[in-house]
């Protein structure tokens, strides 16, 4: 039996392999090579290859691997979930107004740069330049995902599964829990409740994650009669998961500086994130009212962050928080529980350790 330490290099080590795989996969691909005009095609393939975990391909093949599928015959269906992936940010980033994403400006601020320093622009017109033709790129990746994963290694009856499944999971459920995520901003808080926040959950992170367990699986049955309960076991896996990922987002927006977020982003923008919804609801009448004075403001003090904290740690909030993620957690472990130990199932027990443990 290896050590702990020594599967935690190794997954990393694997981890690091996809992610070169993955990248040398989409950067070589033919689809952009006639998207017209260049700006446009610089702006749709920027996302798909900044520097990235490349977590979701990684679930896709690793599951495909657990299936006793052959990992090689899934990198396009893996290289076609972190193009659709990036294609979510993109919009994502317009909508929630973010100028930066992973350190670097985000699409619509690059193209708002580039139409000020090509044609001129004044400021509100460039911004207007920069989110349409944001939207347009984030459009074209949509449209990419879905012509690589025709490419997958997998009969045709596979493949249109797939698309079926990516439509579904990925361009319905994903954008009806987005549009969820904007609607609860302009509701009182006082009407939302924990389970809305998990069902948002559910629908805006664990879909996708979902999509690439079904992947994985379904490729790896190729032709093959389907094991329906083991499928259904991985998509559990996938979906308390991505609703302990989403828990673990809401605490480090508190606790940590989440890359290319500001602290306190969230309450910046009036969301009712789990942990802050729970502040709300356990802490004081003084204490809650401090929380909500500080909903919709465009930056915080020092002070006001740790107050914020201690508030949220006093009250049990973050305790609830925490024991809520791990419950997920514990949930996700045991849905793998039927599967043989192996390698793609202890590759996908660190996954998830490391989806969770990390600090931003």
């Amino acid at each position: 039996m290896k050590s702990r330490e020594n599967q935690r290099t190794e997954f990393k080590e694997a981890l690091a392999k996809i992610a070169r795989e993955t990248t040398d996969i989409i950067r070589r691909d033919d689809f952009p090579k006639s998207i017209r005009p260049e700006f446009l095609k610089k702006a749709v393939m920027d996302y798909p290859l900044r520097d990235g975990k490349r977590l979701r391909p990684a679930l896709l093949l690793w599951t495909c691997g657990l299936f006793g599928g052959n990992p090689e015959n899934a990198k396009f269906a893996a290289a076609a979930v972190e193009i659709f992936h990036n294609w979510t940010l993109v919009h994502d980033d317009i909508i929630d107004n973010d100028d930066f994403r992973k350190g670097l400006p985000s699409t619509h601020r690059q193209l708002a740069n580039f139409a000020k320093a090509k044609y001129n622009l004044r400021e509100n017109d460039a911004e207007t330049f920069g989110r349409n033709h944001a939207i347009l790129a984030g459009n074209i990746q949509h449209a990419w995902a879905v012509n690589m994963l025709s490419k997958t290694q997998a009969s045709e009856k596979t493949i249109l599964q797939l698309i079926v499944e990516l439509s579904s999971l990925g361009g319905r459920d994903l954008v009806c829990g987005e549009s969820l995520d904007v609607e609860i901003s302009s509701k009182k808080w006082s009407q939302i409740k924990f389970r809305h926040l998990l069902q948002i959950a559910e629908l805006k992170t664990a879909r996708l994650l979902q999509f690439c367990t079904f992947s994985g699986a379904k490729i790896a049955m190729d032709g093959k009669k389907s094991d329906k309960c083991r499928l259904s076991k991985i998509l559990d896996f996938a979906k308390f998961a991505g609703m302990a990922f989403q828990l673990k987002d809401d605490l480090l927006g508190v606790f940590e500086d989440r890359t290319g977020k500001p602290v306190l982003s969230d309450l910046s923008e009036r969301k009712p994130t789990s942990i802050l919804l729970e502040t709300v609801r356990l802490a004081g009448r003084k204490e809650a009212a401090f929380v909500l004075s500080l909903a919709g403001r465009k930056g915080f003090s020092k002070a006001d962050v740790a107050g914020v904290r201690d508030i949220a740690s006093a009250c049990g909030a973050e305790r609830k928080c925490r024991q809520k993620a791990e419950k997920m957690k514990n949930n996700a472990i045991a849905a793998l529980a039927g599967f043989p130990d192996c390698e793609f199932r202890r590759l996908l027990l660190n996954w998830m350790e490391y989806v969770l443990e990390r600090s931003r």
